[in-house]
């Protein structure tokens, strides 16, 4: 086999057929002094030189092939040892074991101070009926935190404070803090895929179904410590209907629940109570149930609840929630309203896509009440909730159907005194997808854009004496889509537009909407509805009083924490 040539010998050969090039254009030329033989001799040389370079070439060819073919096998051969090392029931099962020590305490200590706090507050009212306003200087204990915040003041002179945790809360936390430390943009990626959580969760699920099949798996037990059924003291629900007896073990169980998964309905009329260390401990034990009443919940799919990276619940006089508790089959639950101060206590939830609503209360336990009821089969089970749970929060109407954003472009037009907008989201695909979105990353300034039909209708409508309000909701730091919002605003702020900013910490803190919004003259309320990658599939339409009321409350909230747009950017420039 020839030997390769070297750099030396290709560059000669290189200049050979250069040369047989020279000659041949010379004769063309005219020039008399290249002789036939010359020429010819000059021409063979270059075609041998070519030919050794394509040899040359071929040669090289073969060896780099046979070199990936050689570390090609032996990758082959690693891939295949993995793939057959690969555990992933190991996997899943370390999973579902941290998630499940991880909540399990956390709901442990919650349940406690929430236990306590009920206590507190039975010496709190007894208090105030005998003319004693501060139960902490008289007697060392008393509620601490904020206003609804679950928390203990413990003390006379310097209290210690006794915070309530969440076990959601607990789990999200533990996922934000365990990001690599010094990089403030690593939380991005997290963040991101605790706001797609449910659709990222099947995902998973579907690649590795080992995972799925852990997370849906019976709960084992975790706590043995008896504690009463409820604490209606403890969320503030007692002033609002009467107390019932009360056994001292818990109502009937209704089976297992992952600390992913949320309640599931019971026969709490016909099961005895079960001792506790029989029974898995659930994080709540106040029951959902389905109304209409779910007929056979046993050939239901098990209820999960994937928390967003907020996981804060709503609290009272709020209809939304970035609690998501999500069926298989991939529907939401979507939260209505509460009556408690604490946030876990009687509540509504929607069932997308059906017309079914879930009520949480607490089971009735009154033998006299449940003999009383009529045509009670195995699975139904009865909870109480305060009358005005249902006067203040129970829908109206049917969900509306889902309607292309076009649908509403007149009320832009026919609104006749406010327009407002709330976003929620990290970013919008219709942004990513603008030209402005590539020149805004080259480094263009994307401030003074020229007018387009949006700036023009708000100039127009503004000039009448109507509102056009928005406020978005923003990490820290800043996400590139949230980033590009606050670069493109000056040229809406000029059209008209009064825009505003919120630290989602702050719109955690205030329990905000989980979802995006127009609400037109506190009257007409346009939901919307995105896919996983930020794109807008259309908006929810209605005029029902109980979701424009919600929708009302929260934009007065966030409208008055808001920070204007100009003030903010300066804020974000100075911290950068």
């Amino acid at each position: 086999m020839a030997k390769t040539l070297t750099p030396a010998e290709i560059t000669a050969a290189a200049e050979a057929e250069a040369e047989a090039a020279e000659q041949r254009a010379a004769v063309e030329n005219g020039d008399t002094t290249v002789t036939p033989a010359a020429l010819a001799e000059a021409e063979q040389a270059g075609v041998f030189a070519r030919l050794r370079i394509k040899a040359a070439e071929k040669r090289a060819a073969a060896q780099a092939e046979a070199d990936r073919h050689k570390r090609a096998e032996a990758v082959a051969d690693e891939a295949a040892a993995l793939a057959e090392q690969d555990d992933t029931e190991d996997l899943a099962v370390k999973m579902r074991t941290a998630v499940d020590a991880l909540y399990a305490t956390a709901a442990d200590r919650h349940d406690r101070i929430k236990e306590m706090a009920g206590r507190v507050d039975v010496i709190r009212r007894e208090a105030e009926q005998a003319g004693i306003p501060d139960t902490r200087a008289r007697y060392g204990i008393g509620r601490g935190g904020y206003a609804g915040e679950l928390a203990l003041a413990v003390g006379k002179t310097t209290p210690t404070q006794v915070r309530a945790v969440s076990p959601a809360d607990a789990v999200a936390t533990a996922v934000a803090l365990a990001l690599p430390a010094g990089d403030p943009y690593a939380a991005g990626p997290v963040s991101e895929a605790c706001t797609h959580a449910p659709a990222r969760a099947k995902k998973v699920c579907e690649r590795v179904p080992a995972i799925g099949a852990q997370f849906t798996a019976p709960r084992a037990a975790s706590s043995t410590r008896t504690r009463p059924t409820s604490s209606p003291q403890g969320c503030g629900c007692s002033a609002r209907r009467p107390p019932s007896p009360t056994p001292a073990t818990s109502p009937p169980g209704s089976g297992t629940d992952s600390p992913l998964s949320g309640p599931t309905t019971t026969n709490a009329s016909s099961a005895a109570p079960a001792p506790e260390h029989d029974r898995p401990r659930r994080p709540h034990r106040r029951g959902l149930v389905a109304s209409p009443i779910a007929r056979n919940p046993a050939s239901r799919p098990p209820v999960r609840n994937f928390q967003q990276s907020s996981g804060s619940r709503q609290p009272s006089g709020a209809s939304w929630s970035s609690d998501h508790r999500r069926p298989e089959g991939d529907m939401t639950l979507r939260f209505i309203g509460t009556t408690s101060d604490d946030g876990d206590c009687p509540t509504l939830y929607e069932i997308p896509e059906t017309e079914e609503i879930l009520v949480q209360g607490d089971r009735e336990s009154d033998p006299e009440h449940l003999a009383q009821l009529r045509d009670v089969k195995p699975s139904e089970t009865f909870v109480r909730v305060p009358r005005a749970l249902l006067t203040r929060y129970a829908p109206r109407t049917e969900t509306p159907p889902l309607q292309p954003f076009s649908a509403i472009s007149h009320l832009f037009r026919d609104f006749r005194h406010t327009a407002f907008r709330l976003e929620t989201r990290r970013g919008y695909a219709s942004d990513r997808n603008s030209p402005k979105w590539q020149r805004w990353l080259n480094g263009e300034d994307i401030a003074a854009e020229p007018p387009n039909p949006w700036r023009e209708n708000v100039a127009a409508q503004t000039a009448q004496g109507k509102r056009f309000e928005r406020v978005r909701l923003v990490d820290t730091p800043p996400t590139e889509g949230q980033r590009f919002l606050l670069a493109s605003a000056p040229g809406n702020l000029a059209a008209g537009e009064d825009i505003r900013n919120l630290p989602r910490a702050d719109a955690d803190r205030l329990r905000l909407p989980a979802y995006d919004f127009w609400l037109f003259d506190s009257k007409i309320l346009a939901r919307f509805a995105f896919d996983e990658d930020d794109t807008t599939l259309g908006v929810h339409v209605t005029e029902d009083p109980a979701e424009v009321l919600a929708a009302c409350q929260a934009r007065d909230a966030v409208w008055h924490h808001a920070t204007p747009t100009s003030d903010y950017a300066g804020q974000v420039r100075s911290s950068a």
